[in-house]
């Protein structure tokens, strides 16, 4: 038996791994540039956009540059929305998926249900009201007020992995990061297989490379910690580099339940 999310969430999360521009359907690549916001109203200027608000920045791009978009093949596309910086990253594409979610189980718009609890400034918290997606990190979500830790017995379409802080052996400060499970398969009441969609950017996968993707968990041992099951994205399962990023992870990730779902 699989568990799915909704179809609307399905609908965000495809347009995201496949952006419907007319002659190519590029992954949206990975972009994250909170710190200089040159258009501070415009989320997908900082890698928060939906796919539709990136397609049309791309247009808007190519009009004023006279590029004509249809002439540009799959890999142009994703080269030339690299080259103007746009993309979502994890936390931005987590935001969307979840907020299609939450409105298609009646519960409103996510912004209503997201907590700011790591902006204290009282006049930037208030300016983030206003801007929720735009201020989500990993951090928030992965926060006691977004979220809850649960088990692997308890998992579900819509919870989240959250991998925060610096490695646990060695110290080394590690980007913050997220993943979403969109299905679980279950044998006999207990999940089997996560599958998960995430935006991220590695050295090793070039200028490029980066950007969506799935990938899934097998559940080998439902008592063991997460990193103790069977990983493949990609079709890559034991690539040397693959398997560093896990260990990297290892101890720094929380599967976790958004306290409004």
């Amino acid at each position: 038996m699989r568990k799915e999310l909704s179809q609307e969430s399905k609908n965000v999360i495809e347009g995201y791994l496949s952006l419907p521009f007319e002659s190519g359907q590029p992954n949206c690549p990975y972009f994250n540039n909170t710190r200089d916001r040159k258009r501070a109203g415009f989320a997908v200027q900082i890698g928060k956009g939906s796919p539709k608000e990136i397609i049309e920045e791309a247009q808007s791009y190519a009009i004023k540059e006279r590029v004509d978009l249809d002439n540009l093949d799959q890999e142009a596309l994703k080269i030339f929305l690299v080259n103007h910086k746009l993309g979502v990253d994890c936390s931005g594409m987590t935001y969307h998926i979840l907020d299609a979610e939450t409105k298609e189980r009646g519960l409103g718009s996510l912004s209503s249900h997201v907590k700011l609890s790591l902006v204290t400034n009282p006049l930037r918290r208030l300016l983030a009201r206003f801007r929720n997606n735009q201020n989500v990190s990993a951090a928030t979500f992965a926060h006691q007020d977004n979220s809850t830790e649960i088990g692997l017995k308890d998992v579900a379409p819509g919870d989240i992995i959250t991998m925060i802080g610096p490695h646990q052996t060695t110290g080394e400060e590690l980007p913050n990061h997220i993943l979403l499970i969109e299905a679980v398969d279950y044998v006999n009441d207990e999940p089997q297989i996560l599958h998960y969609v995430h935006s991220i950017a590695a050295p090793e996968e070039g200028v490029y490379g980066h950007g969506m993707r799935r990938g899934q968990i097998e559940i080998t041992d439902l008592n063991g910690s997460l990193y103790d099951q069977s990983w493949l994205e990609d079709g890559t399962q034991n690539d040397d580099i693959y398997v560093y990023r896990r260990e990297q992870n290892a101890g720094r990730s929380s599967l976790r339940h958004p306290n409004w779902l």
